[in-house]
């Protein structure tokens, strides 16, 4: 006889008292203030009839409530009678808030549940069984968007195309006079148009998918590349040719020859 345990039989060890899970691992950024979805089950896969009460968890675990076969409980702060084979449900909560403060926040608890008989072992505490809670609040995502910026892209692309088309008009306006005839006007125009292709690439530049879908944002990244290729290679081809035609003449020597624009043009 043990006046201890007020039995005559060896208490149990009550080892197939365990959760679900081992370990619960939760990830939320710091705007969550509450993560409400914690979930975990108690099963007695003991032979003998037990009552398990918990004993200890963090401060920032709450329990909000327990099922036993679909029936509510009260409370885990008071004694619970596990029949052989039952599960206990529980729900819980976990307070960010009570990590203190920081962007970057870990936490680890330990949540245990004392285990004691409820049958013919009165006054048996056996094993605690207990899971492992680790909460990591994490700073949220930063993108890197552009926001305002964007439209300092628009101002400067629309600064290039008016300054290209002001002098577009200025060459059609002026195209009679000697100087601009000399300078080849055909290939001031095309310079021109080649510079505001070029500019109008600081547009999508400035596009990202804080402001458009993904797909709209892919389109503005592939337009990149096409619209600067582009404009660099009609303005420079406007030069060559230029450089071309000035070439042909000045080695013709004194003979007398005819560059059209169209001849310097074809190679390029």
């Amino acid at each position: 006889w043990v006046a201890e345990t007020l039995s005559c039989w060896e208490c149990p060890s009550f080892e197939n008292v365990v959760f679900s899970d081992e370990a619960l691992y939760f990830e939320v950024d710091s705007d969550t203030s509450v993560v409400d979805d914690g979930r975990i089950v108690l099963v007695n896969r003991e032979a003998i009839d037990v009552s398990v009460r918990l004993k200890s968890k963090p401060n920032w675990v709450q329990f909000t409530s327990a099922s036993l076969d679909e029936k509510e409980v009260d409370s885990v702060d008071y004694p619970i009678g596990l029949s052989s084979g039952d599960s206990l449900v529980l729900n819980f909560s976990l307070n960010t808030n009570a990590l203190g403060s920081g962007v970057d926040r870990t936490a680890l608890g330990t949540v245990s549940f004392g285990v004691q008989d409820g049958g013919r072992y009165k006054g048996c505490d056996g094993k605690d069984t207990a899971f492992e809670v680790e909460l990591r609040v994490t700073p949220p995502d930063n993108y890197n968007y552009l926001g305002d910026f964007f439209y300092v892209g628009v101002a400067f692309s629309v600064i290039v195309l008016l300054t290209a088309l002001c002098f577009t008009s200025f060459v059609y306006i002026y195209r009679k006079k000697r100087v601009i005839k000399v300078m080849q006007p055909m290939f001031l125009v095309t310079i021109c148009v080649g510079v505001a292709i070029m500019g109008s690439a600081m547009i999508p530049m400035g596009i990202d998918d804080g402001l458009v879908s993904d797909r709209g944002a892919d389109i503005a990244c592939m337009s990149i590349p096409w619209l600067l290729s582009t404009g660099f290679c009609v303005a420079f081809s406007a030069l060559f040719s230029k450089l071309m035609r000035i070439n042909k003449l000045f080695s013709a020597g004194l003979q007398r020859v005819v560059v059209r624009s169209q001849d310097v043009l074809k190679p390029f």
